[in-house]
């Protein structure tokens, strides 16, 4: 086997594990053969830093709504009035610091509340020099000190507004390196996704749309459970219909479709994959994706959009999951 980024023939000495959805998303199942050492750590690795911002912090959520989790990672919020807020560990708080300097100027600064005094002497000391008579002890005691928990409603997010903002060339180059390292792992031909490869080792988007996002209308492609929250993968090649296509949702949003091969006549291929991210648990279930034909399947190709009301519903429907789980943890009201 040869990696498929540079080449090179993988040996036991080169050989690298690459996450087949990426670990910082979640990603639980690993595969061999597919990357070398050297572009794992890479090119790959810098597609992938590109990619897991639109939905790490996602995943965040989930490492701080799992059951038994205590994590150190951090979370931004805004507040119905627009504030940003962070929280911490088990979903503390920071807490915003106010100190007045002898010149009239403000020292601001936020912290986890247990931190705060610690930080505000560390961030004092450094006017030793400027100010001969600081009394850290007394200027902290004085110190204006903001809520450690709010009354408003916070929405959890990526820096962005109150919605999920994915998309664009980094969003599917990143969907089309989960593509091809899910088919690679199962052993299938390089030969049928060699323009895709290309794709993602270059960066360059495809002379005809091969990437969409992906809400069928007519039927349900799968069955939600009640708290479920999971990454799912589905590939499909199909030599009557002359195409070999793989569908993914990350956290049960941003449903996509890669179109990986346009003209495809080799064996019949049905793979799938689910994973409740959640509760840690790979789940057996039916997963359809319904094209009666090769037409109607190459339409699903014919515009490329952003969002629409099932794509919203989706996010939404994710965020609440991940939300009631933190009221049931008490990290939320």
């Amino acid at each position: 086997m040869n990696c498929y980024f540079c080449g090179v023939e993988l040996t036991a000495a080169n050989n690298s594990p690459e996450h087949i959805i990426q670990k910082a998303i979640g990603g639980a199942i690993v595969g061999w053969e597919l990357l070398c050492r050297s572009c794992n750590s890479g090119p790959a690795s810098r597609i992938d830093k590109d990619f897991v911002r639109f939905t790490s912090y996602l995943y965040r959520m989930v490492l701080q709504a799992k059951p038994t989790s205590r994590v150190s990672d951090s979370l931004m919020g805004i507040t119905e009035s627009g504030e940003e807020v962070r929280f911490g560990p088990d979903m503390v708080m920071d807490t915003k610091v106010e100190i007045a300097l002898p010149d009239g100027q403000k020292l601001a600064f936020t912290a986890p509340p247990d931190e705060a005094e610690k930080k505000a002497f560390k961030r004092l000391s450094q006017f030793q020099g400027k100010f001969s008579q600081l009394d850290p002890k007394r200027m902290i005691a004085n110190a204006q000190r903001g809520k450690i928990k709010l009354d408003e409603l916070i929405y959890f997010t990526n820096h962005n507004a109150k919605q999920s903002k994915v998309g664009g060339p980094e969003f599917f180059r990143g969907i089309k390196k989960i593509a091809v390292n899910f088919y690679l792992s199962k052993k299938h031909p390089q030969s049928y996704i060699q323009d895709i490869i290309n794709q993602v080792k270059e960066g360059k988007p495809a002379r005809r749309v091969i990437s969409t996002f992906h809400y069928p209308m007519s039927h349900t492609i799968h069955e939600l459970g009640e708290k479920e929250i999971s990454h799912v993968m589905k590939l499909v090649g199909d030599p009557d219909l002359g195409v070999l296509y793989f569908y993914i949702e990350l956290f049960n949003t941003s449903h996509s479709l890669i179109l990986l091969d346009r003209y495809y006549y080799g064996p019949a291929i049905d793979e799938q994959y689910c994973y409740d991210v959640l509760i840690g648990v790979e789940i057996e279930k039916p997963i359809r994706l319904l094209f009666e034909n090769r037409l109607l399947m190459l339409r699903s190709f014919d515009h490329e959009w952003n969002t629409n009301p099932q794509a919203e519903a989706a996010y939404r429907r994710t965020r609440k999951v991940l939300e009631d789980s933190l009221r049931v943890k008490g990290l939320i009201v």
